[in-house]
C-alpha cells in the first residue's frame, strides 16, 4: 500500500511539472518566480533547497525521478538484460556529457573575468566526468541505477550552480545556464530510452523464441 501511495505522489508531481513547465520562462533571472510556483504546488525539491539558479531546474528533476520510479513498475528487476541497457545507456550519457564539457571547460578557462578557482573547480569536474566515460560504470543492477540516474542529475545542477555563483561575466552565466540545461535535456532522453527498451523486452524476448 506504502508503495502505491508513493507510485501516485511521484505521478501527481510529473503533472505539476508539466504545469510548472508550460508556464516558466527560459530566463535565468526568472529563477525566483518558478522555484515559488513549484515550492507552492509540491514542496521543496533538491534544486530549491540547495538554491539551484536555473529556472527549468525543478521540473526537469520531477521528470527524472518521475520515469526512474517508474522501472519498479515495468522491470522484474532479475534480468541480466535489464542491468545492461540500464549501464550501456549510462555509459552513453557520460562518454556525450564528457564531449560537451571540453567545449564547457574551454569555455569557462577563456573567460577572462573568471576566477582561477571556478577555472580549476571546472577542471576537476571535466576530469571526473572522462574517468566515468572511460572506465563505464561500476558493477550495478537497474535498482541501484534508478538512484545513479537520479544523482547523476544532482551532482550536474549543483556543480553548474557553483560556478555561476563564481562567474561575474553574464554572456558566460547565461552560457553555463544553456550548457547544463543542454546535458540534462540528454540525461532525460537517456532514462527515457532505457524505460522504452525495458519496456519492450517481453516482445523482444518472445520473437527470439
Amino acid at each position: 500500500m506504502e508503495s502505491q501511495k508513493n507510485r501516485l505522489l511521484v505521478r501527481l508531481l510529473f503533472v505539476v511539472a508539466l504545469t510548472v513547465q508550460s508556464s516558466c520562462s527560459e530566463s535565468v533571472e526568472d529563477v525566483d518566480v518558478c522555484a515559488n510556483r513549484t515550492a507552492s504546488l509540491v514542496g521543496d525539491t533538491m534544486c530549491s533547497l540547495n538554491n539551484v539558479p536555473f529556472v527549468w531546474a525543478p521540473e526537469y528533476e520531477v521528470a527524472i525521478v518521475y520515469i526512474t520510479s517508474t522501472w519498479s513498475e515495468i522491470a522484474t528487476f532479475n534480468s541480466s538484460a535489464e542491468d545492461t541497457i540500464a549501464k550501456e545507456a549510462f555509459l552513453s550519457y557520460c562518454v556525450r556529457f564528457k564531449n560537451n564539457m571540453f567545449n564547457f571547460m574551454k569555455k569557462v578557462n577563456d573567460d577572462q573575468n573568471g576566477s582561477d578557482e571556478t577555472k580549476k573547480d571546472v577542471t576537476s569536474w571535466y576530469k571526473h566526468i572522462e574517468y566515468l566515460a572511460s572506465n563505464g560504470p561500476v558493477d550495478q543492477d537497474l535498482r541501484s541505477f534508478q538512484n545513479t540516474f537520479q544523482n547523476a542529475f544532482k551532482h550536474l545542477v549543483i556543480k553548474a550552480s557553483q560556478v555561476v555563483g563564481k562567474t561575474n561575466n553574464n554572456e558566460t552565466r547565461l552560457y553555463i545556464n544553456d550548457f547544463t540545461k543542454g546535458v540534462v535535456v540528454m540525461l532525460l532522453e537517456t532514462i527515457k530510452s532505457v524505460s522504452k527498451q525495458i519496456r519492450g523486452l517481453p516482445k523482444q524476448l518472445a520473437s527470439d523464441r
